[in-house]
């Protein structure tokens, strides 16, 4: 400001109307100007910012978090009417993934013993951060990215025939999905917003997407190395879509639920520094959230957990460099099931309540880890093998493990997002 105020002051002395009394009064009002400056600066180096009170979350069904800015556009949800589903039985596994050699998204499932490849989408550089959910129809939906294009997709197969649609038209929109699929066959998709910096949700209603701002976590442009970023998205027990990132501002781990009013609040899980990263979120037996996530300053994986006091965080393997590329699942006994990479042996980890098994394949296993849990409750994970570059995965059962490539043509297998088909009832 004051620059302004001397440029002015020397535009008027050299102005040709200016005369001696009128540059008398200019001078007084540029003395007058300097002083309110100087008030004024002095008025703010004394002032100190009062901090923001930390809010604490209480789930499931009251969030006193503090409310988003910029407040997003409130979309309130379709009424919940459904009747809960029964417990399905889980038929095959199935796997999408990104085809890199091709540029095509793809999709696996085991039948007769033979993992069966199918392309979904060849338009272009498109399948990236795939996510895939099958209805109470058994029908597979799949949320990607389209790197041509910049947008993001959805495909659906009905019968053997698979259809795609774009469902944001923003470009740089679809960036790291995570698919949901509500009883009432409401479908849901988190994402990141790279070009407006925005976690943004979609869902589907009435044959419309509706795209809501979820929370501003700045856009990337110091070019920060994304590839440990995620958003997971899961539904609570009232079918509200809740959602774990990190916020590249502040590098912290953060979560964000919808309520009934179409609301959405976040709050702050862990605010140690740099964290949060290849989280993994899931609802427990009791209806909170349990967030699985690696300490990139620490390089430890670490666990929060929701309980009436507040977050608990713990670290569930201390040994430096183990974390990465996180997923979680809820075992039969209650127990957390997290599998996730060990940097030291280029290799997979698995924890499973306190015990903790190393994969040790000898090879380059275990990014892009996506974990499911079979009828039984024995995990099968899906992971890309970066030294072969093929898909593959890891079958554990009874404290043993088997390891199995499924697709080894050219640069397969990045951003596997595993599932077991559904069967409710006669369908």
């Amino acid at each position: 400001m004051l620059k302004q105020y001397i440029a002015e002051f020397a535009r008027q002395l050299l102005s040709p109307a200016m005369k001696n009394r009128n540059l008398c009064l200019a001078s007084l009002g540029f003395a007058l100007l300097c002083v309110g400056v100087f008030i004024q600066s002095c008025t703010s180096q004394g002032q100190t910012p009062s901090p923001t009170a930390h809010v604490s979350l209480v789930l499931p069904t009251t969030y006193p978090t503090e409310t988003l800015t910029p407040h997003p556009t409130l979309t309130p949800l379709p009424t919940l009417s459904f009747t809960p589903l029964p417990r399905p039985t889980l038929l095959e596994p199935c796997i999408s993934f990104y085809d890199r050699t091709n540029g095509d998204l793809k999709f696996t499932c085991l039948e007769n013993r033979k993992w069966v490849v199918d392309t979904v989408d060849s338009e272009g550089d498109v399948g990236l951060y795939s996510s895939l959910a099958f209805d109470r129809f058994s029908t597979p939906y799949i949320s990607y990215y389209s790197r041509s294009e910049q947008k993001l997709k959805i495909a659906i197969r009905k019968g053997n025939q698979w259809t795609t649609a774009v469902v944001d038209l923003g470009k740089g929109a679809g960036l790291f999905t995570s698919l949901a699929i509500r009883r009432d066959d409401t479908v849901f998709i988190s994402y990141y917003d790279e070009e407006r910096g925005y976690i943004k949700m979609a869902h589907l209603e009435k044959k419309q997407w509706i795209i809501d701002d979820v929370d501003f976590i700045g856009t990337n442009k110091d070019n920060l190395e994304l590839d440990l970023f995620r958003t997971s998205l899961v539904l609570d027990a009232n079918g509200y879509p809740v959602i774990s990132y990190v916020d590249l501002v502040n590098r912290n781990l953060k979560m964000a639920r919808q309520d009934a009013s179409g609301q959405w609040r976040s709050v702050v899980v862990d605010d140690s520094p740099d964290v949060g990263w290849s989280n993994s979120l899931m609802i427990n037996v009791g209806g909170f959230p349990v967030i699985s996530y690696f300490d990139q300053n620490l390089q430890v994986l670490k666990l929060a957990s929701l309980e009436p006091t507040g977050w608990s965080i713990q670290v569930l393997d201390d040994t430096v460099g183990t974390g990465a590329y996180t997923s979680i699942g809820l075992g039969e006994q209650g127990n957390y099931i997290v599998a996730y990479f060990d940097d030291n042996f280029d290799d997979m980890k698995l924890r499973i309540a306190e015990k903790t098994t190393s994969i040790k394949s000898r090879r380059n296993i275990g990014w892009y880890i996506s974990l499911a849990l079979d009828q039984n409750g024995n995990p099968l994970i899906a992971y890309y093998d970066f030294s072969q570059k093929d898909l593959g995965i890891v079958q554990f059962q009874n404290n043993r493990y088997q390891i199995t490539t499924i697709a080894t043509s050219g640069d397969v297998g990045l951003y596997p997002s595993i599932r077991f088909v559904p069967k409710y009832g006669t369908n």
